[in-house]
C-alpha cells in the first residue's frame, strides 16, 4: 500500500516539473516552508520575473498541489469570460475555478495566448490575450467625442516643465461649451473608450514641477466632464469589459477594477487567492555558519576569505559557500547547519580567525536549507536548494516515517535554454 502510495506520488512530482523555455537558467525559489493543522505545509515560491512570491499549500497525503495566491501573471479572455494566469492554473475571474496547467509556469506569460502552456483539461472556446498598453501615439485629431456630446482632448501642455517629453494637458468641454483642464504634464501612453462610448480612460506618466519634478503612472478615468486620477501601480494593461467596468492589470501583478459612477468612482483590488491560507507562513529559513563580521562588495574578494580555512586535520569536509544578503553584497560562510547546535557540534571552534557564529541566508548554498515534520501525516518535509546549469532551484522531498524512500514531491521548475533537456530537470 505504502508502495503504491510513493510511485503515485512520484508521478505526480513529474507533472510539477519545469516547461522548456527559451532563456538562461533560472530557478524558482521556494522559501518559508510550514506545517499547518490538518497535514498541509505552506511555502512561497518566486523567480526572478515575477513581481511577487506565490503562496502554495502541498497536501504530502494526495500530492495535491494548491495556489492559494500571487501575482498574476497575464490576463485573457474567453467567450466573454476573463481568465487570470496563475503559476499553477489559469483563474476563472467569475466562477474563482482554477484550470490547472500541465506544468506549472515561470516568470510573465506572452501576450499571445497561443504560446501559453496547455492546460490539464482545455477550455471550450480559444483565448484571446488582452490588449497591453501601447507606445504613446497622438489620438486622432487629439480628440475623442462621447455619447453624450462631451469632448475630451489634448492640447499641448501649456506650462511644460522639461522638453525631454512630449507632454500634454488633458481638457474636457461639456455640452454649454464650458472649457475644463482636467490634468497638465501628462506623458500620454494609451487611451481607451468604454463600449456605451460614456466613459474613458488614459493611461499615462504624470510630470509634477510642482513637487520637485517627481513622476508618477497614472490612469485617469471619467464619465461625463468628470474624471478621477487613480495610482495604483505602473499599469501593464487596461481595458473595459462588455460590463463596462475598467480592468487594470499592474507591473506588480495585481488587479484593480474601477466602476464609473457620477461622484466618485468605486475602486476594488480583486482578490485573486483560489483557497484560504491553512495557516501563516513561517520566517524566512536560515543556516548556521562561521562568517567573517563584515560582507564583501565583491564577489571574488568573498570567494579569497574561505581558502583562508584552516586544515581541521581529521579529514572532515566542511561546506564553504556565499551569502548574497543583497544585490552587491556577499558574506563567505564556512558550514550550513540547521541549528546552532549542530553547527557548534561539528565545528566547535572558528574555522578562520575573527569568524562568528550566526545564522545568515541560504543565499547560492546548494543544499538542505529546512526540515519540517508533519505530525498528522507522520512524515518530515525537507527543503533544498540545488545548482542546476548555473541556476539555483529549489525543490521539496517527502518521506513517511517509517521507512521508503524520499520522494520529490515540489520542483525545480526552471527556465532553460532549448538544448537544455527536459529529463536533466525533472529527475532528482
Amino acid at each position: 500500500m505504502k508502495t503504491s502510495r510513493l510511485f503515485a506520488l512520484g508521478v505526480l512530482s513529474l507533472l510539477a516539473s519545469v516547461i522548456p523555455l527559451t532563456g538562461y537558467a533560472q530557478g524558482v525559489r521556494f522559501s518559508q516552508l510550514t506545517s499547518c493543522p490538518g497535514g498541509s505545509l505552506v511555502f512561497l515560491a518566486q523567480d526572478s520575473e515575477g513581481a511577487a512570491s506565490d503562496t502554495l499549500c502541498l497536501r504530502p497525503q494526495s500530492g495535491e498541489l494548491q495556489w492559494i495566491g500571487g501575482p498574476v501573471r497575464s490576463l485573457a479572455r474567453s467567450n466573454g469570460r476573463l481568465f487570470a494566469a496563475t503559476r499553477l492554473g489559469l483563474l476563472d475571474m467569475e466562477s474563482r475555478n482554477l484550470h490547472p496547467w500541465q506544468r506549472p509556469i515561470v516568470g510573465i506569460l506572452p501576450e499571445e495566448t497561443d504560446s501559453w502552456p496547455s492546460l490539464k483539461t482545455p477550455l471550450e472556446h480559444s483565448l484571446e490575450g488582452v490588449p497591453q498598453i501601447g507606445e504613446t501615439t497622438p489620438f486622432p485629431e487629439r480628440y475623442l467625442r462621447l455619447a453624450d456630446g462631451t469632448l475630451v482632448f489634448l492640447v499641448d501642455a501649456a506650462n511644460p516643465h522639461t522638453y525631454d517629453y512630449r507632454l500634454h494637458d488633458l481638457h474636457t468641454r461639456i455640452e454649454d461649451k464650458v472649457e475644463w483642464r482636467l490634468n497638465r504634464n501628462l506623458e500620454v501612453r494609451e487611451w481607451v473608450l468604454s463600449p456605451d462610448s460614456l466613459s474613458w480612460a488614459v493611461v499615462g506618466r504624470l510630470h509634477l514641477p510642482d513637487y520637485g519634478g517627481s513622476q508618477r503612472e497614472v490612469v485617469i478615468a471619467g464619465k461625463h466632464g468628470v474624471s478621477h486620477t487613480f495610482s495604483l501601480g505602473t499599469p501593464r494593461s487596461v481595458f473595459w469589459d462588455e460590463g463596462k467596468v475598467l480592468w487594470i492589470w499592474t507591473e506588480e501583478g495585481d488587479i484593480y477594477r474601477l466602476h464609473p459612477q457620477e461622484g466618485a468612482w468605486g475602486q476594488e483590488k480583486v482578490d485573486v487567492k483560489q483557497i484560504d491560507c491553512p495557516c501563516p507562513p513561517n520566517e524566512p529559513e536560515g543556516l548556521w555558519a562561521w562568517t567573517l563580521p563584515q560582507p564583501y562588495a565583491q564577489k571574488q574578494s568573498a570567494l579569497a576569505q574561505l581558502s583562508r580555512m584552516k586544515d581541521p586535520g581529521d579529514g572532515s569536509l566542511i561546506r564553504t559557500w556565499l551569502s548574497n544578503e543583497s544585490s552587491n553584497s556577499f558574506r563567505p560562510c564556512w558550514g550550513a547547519y540547521l541549528t546552532e547546535a549542530a553547527l557548534r557540534q561539528s565545528l566547535p571552534s572558528p574555522p578562520v580567525p575573527g569568524a562568528v557564529a550566526r545564522k545568515v541566508a541560504p543565499g547560492t548554498y546548494a543544499g538542505t536549507v529546512a526540515q519540517v515534520r508533519v505530525p498528522e501525516n507522520t512524515g518530515i518535509a525537507t527543503l533544498h536548494q540545488v545548482d542546476r546549469q548555473g541556476g539555483m532551484a529549489s525543490e521539496i522531498w517527502w518521506r513517511f516515517n517509517g521507512g521508503g524512500s524520499p520522494v520529490r514531491m515540489v520542483g525545480p521548475w526552471m527556465r532553460s535554454v532549448q538544448s537544455y533537456p527536459n529529463n536533466v530537470a525533472t529527475t532528482p
